[in-house]
């Protein structure tokens, strides 16, 4: 058997991180192992097994669960790197962050504290419900590299998503902002590939493609006892997608928009 040791670092403590590698560790094969917090806000963890299951937990675990984002595994991976003198971080949530917080971005971020801003908007929120569904790019291209495709390939995007009316509460928004995402955004990416691997990513993309798709994202949630990692992670993607070769010129289509669904989730729950 062999036997790795990683270092996860960016938001991997407090939204269940542990949890979800333990789950990982078991779907993958792991023989042995530990996972643990460290105090400087990563993750640590080592796994022993054959080399075909250990491929498949680091897969799992520098991909994270779909509130998780391990910045610098992913960075590295794409070669991406900047510096700035001045960050901006929006954050969905109700609490200002402490001043212990704003410290350890700022040191991760390589910034001082008052060359940061923190923006900070509930779900439950006009604010909120714009900024989740500005994501409508990146949620495609989170659902390319879950499917495997090298997201460094693309070109350029463009998305749209509607807006959803303010929710009563945070996690009604919650499924509010995730439908106009899964059943109203619609996003259009120019990829380096050629025609037959673009005609069969395409048609993996939209949430459609997903087994827990068809029905609010609010019954999907409690169908599950609010549990996020009993929900299918292909569900969350755009609706429906074009993507372009850059080889061709060809186009390719896949998805629809489900104003059924949406109409429910925004005006009936």
């Amino acid at each position: 058997m062999n036997r790795i040791r990683l270092l996860l670092y960016g938001t991997v403590q407090g939204v269940g991180f542990r949890y979800f590698a333990q789950r990982a560790a078991r779907m993958s094969g792991i023989a042995a192992g530990w996972v643990r917090n460290r105090p400087d806000g990563s993750v640590e963890l080592e796994a022993e097994a054959e080399p075909a299951a250990l491929t498949r937990f680091r897969e799992q675990v520098t991909r994270g669960p779909a509130h998780a984002r391990v910045e610098r595994e992913l960075f590295e991976k794409l070669g991406y790197e900047e510096r700035t003198d001045h960050g901006v971080l929006v954050l969905e949530g109700r609490a200002l962050p402490t001043d212990e917080i704003a410290a350890w971005v700022a040191e991760k971020a390589r910034l001082q504290p008052s060359q940061l801003t923190f923006v900070v908007a509930p779900t439950a929120s006009l604010a909120g419900g714009v900024q989740i569904s500005a994501r409508i790019v990146e949620t495609g291209l989170h659902k390319m590299e879950t499917l495997g495709f090298d997201v460094r390939r693309v070109v350029s995007a463009t998305g749209t998503a509607p807006l959803p009316p303010v929710a009563k509460n945070d996690l009604r928004a919650i499924g509010r902002t995730n439908d106009c995402i899964l059943y109203g955004g619609q996003a259009r990416f120019t990829v380096r590939a050629g025609d037959s691997e673009l005609e069969q990513l395409a048609r993996q993309i939209p949430a459609s493609a997903s087994r827990d798709y068809g029905t609010p994202f609010y019954e999907i949630f409690q169908r599950y006892e609010g549990d996020f990692y009993k929900i299918d992670p292909l569900l969350f993607s755009p609706a429906e997608v074009w993507l372009t070769s850059t080889e061709t010129g060809r186009t390719f289509h896949a998805g629809q928009l489900n104003p059924g669904v949406l109409s429910s989730s925004l005006y009936h729950l």
